[in-house]
């Protein structure tokens, strides 16, 4: 009893000592960050450069002007970038870039440094179908159709006899899904093994769906597949882990791998971002 005494005492003395601690945070070197998902879909093709800023600042990130940002596929052909806007969001709209099986280098020159990348155009899965009916509570329990409340599933089947990685984005009433959980990137049909099967429930309908938001009568619903590699997958799980880490089991954050290499050893001077390109597959309907 004495020791839980003791015990019970030093408890007490440290909530009654609590007091709240400020700790000042060593602000990092400012990094160019590169956002460049370029796809083969008849559309401006965008390139956004901004600068990073530390974790805790309110403020808008700071668009990169006056780079010099070019896209060489492998044939030789070269797609000049320009930001006419001067906003950082450097843009191609002289046609289609992205063909399948072509190599695409990213080349930008800014203040003084070059920043490269290289991605392989890789073919994309099909879409079968997109199927929509009334909402069932997610496993079939039943619902109305005159409640107005839909769900949504895709049906496609994984390319056969090679290792594939796809990225499902959906849009409602073209509106990208951006939601934490919304990453929806997977190896071949979305489990081991699955080469050439179709795409398992949790990637082709879980994923799609929104249960505490159905889809509704009238909206608009778009599904794509977009081809990536193997580095992108792993890229963009990562970013989701980072997204959706906290709880018991969050871990500390870490830095998200690039695959943008700087001609400069400076931190300073590195920079963080994808460069991706893909070939898209893609279904739209209204419901109704």
């Amino acid at each position: 009893m004495k020791n839980l005494f003791l015990f019970a005492i030093s408890l007490s003395f440290l909530v009654a000592c609590e007091e709240p601690v400020e700790i000042e945070i060593e602000g990092g070197e400012s990094q160019l960050i590169v956002d460049a998902f370029l796809n083969d879909l008849p559309q401006e093709q965008v390139i956004s450069l901004a600068q990073s800023k530390e974790f805790f600042d309110k403020n808008q990130q700071v668009p990169v002007l006056n780079a010099d940002v070019k896209v060489t596929n492998s044939d030789g052909t070269v797609f000049q970038f320009l930001d006419a806007n001067q906003d950082g969001l450097y843009t191609w709209s002289g046609g289609t870039i992205i063909e399948e099986g072509k190599t695409y280098n990213l080349t930008i020159s800014y203040n003084g440094e070059l920043y490269t990348s290289e991605e392989l155009a890789n073919p994309v899965a099909p879409i079968d179908s997109l199927v929509i009916g009334p909402q069932d509570d997610q496993f079939g329990g039943g619902a109305d159709a005159d409640t107005g409340a839909y769900q949504i599933e895709l049906f496609a089947r994984d390319l056969s006899g090679r290792e594939d990685y796809n990225w499902i984005r959906s849009y409602r009433n073209d509106t990208l899904n951006t939601d934490a959980g919304s990453i929806n990137a997977v190896e071949e049909a979305g489990s081991v093994g699955s080469d050439g099967t179709l795409f398992i429930p949790p990637v082709r309908f879980f994923r799609l769906n929104d249960f505490g938001r159905p889809y509704e009568f009238g909206e608009t619903v778009k599904v794509q597949i977009w081809s990536i590699n193997r580095n992108t997958f792993l890229f963009l799980n990562q970013v989701s882990n980072q997204i959706n880490n906290g709880g018991l089991f969050a871990v500390p954050p870490s830095n998200v791998r690039t695959n943008i290499e700087s001609s400069s050893q400076e931190i300073s001077k590195q920079a963080v971002g994808y460069f991706s390109v893909s070939m898209v597959s893609e279904v739209e309907k209204v419901i109704q």
